[in-house]
């Protein structure tokens, strides 16, 4: 994997912390950083 086939989203949501590795075989990319840029998190679950 070379780092355009990986991605690291990282959250910080009220203290706790969440780490995911978002890898793709696919051309093109599903994990788009455009589309991602403008990604939040909802307030609560």
């Amino acid at each position: 994997m070379t780092g355009r086939d990986v991605l690291v989203l990282k959250a910080d949501v009220g203290g706790l912390r969440a780490n995911y590795l978002l890898t793709s075989q696919r051309t093109p990319n599903p994990f788009d950083m455009g589309a991602l840029r403008t990604f939040r998190m909802p307030g609560q679950l």
